[in-house]
């Protein structure tokens, strides 16, 4: 993929790559703001998971006792406090299939937590206007607000 495929969204937060990974991961469900614009189905969505390794799904639940629901990402990479990867998936957009890779840097009094999404050979301009004109990934990394965020910076390489 080339580097030009890519929109990130950058923030620092005050906790170290392995805190900032588990908060991101375990405790998603603390953070994701619920709401028809964040939901793929808002009517059924009753949470939202990340179920940890190589091979979990991203879950927006529409049933808390069976867990059933839609399948957002699939993990190809989880490396705790560096680096998590899935497949994208959203009902309705073009977007289908793309990877997201956050990272986690240790950094002076921190982490840099970086999220990149990949543009799918086909839709690239699509994907592009997704994220930048939805602004979807500086609010989603944003949101993990019990981290000290500071202000994310969304650009296109």
């Amino acid at each position: 993929m080339r580097s030009t495929d890519i929109v990130t969204t950058t923030v620092e937060v005050a906790v170290d790559p392995a805190t900032a990974f588990a908060i991101f991961t375990e405790e998603i469900g603390r953070w994701w703001r619920p709401g028809p614009i964040n939901w793929n189905n808002s009517e059924r969505a009753t949470g939202i998971r990340i179920e940890p390794g190589v091979g979990g799904r991203w879950l927006e639940v529409y049933d808390d006792a069976t867990g059933e629901g839609f399948e957002c990402g699939r993990i190809v990479v989880w490396e705790p406090g560096e680096r998590l990867v899935f497949l994208y998936r959203d009902a309705g957009h073009t977007i289908d299939d793309t990877e997201v890779e956050i990272r986690f840097e240790a950094i002076d009094g921190g982490t840099r937590v970086t999220l990149g999404q990949g543009a799918c050979r086909h839709r690239r301009q699509e994907a592009r206007a997704q994220t930048m004109g939805m602004g979807q990934h500086p609010r989603l990394v944003q949101r993990v607000g019990i981290l000290g965020i500071t202000t994310p910076r969304a650009r296109p390489f």
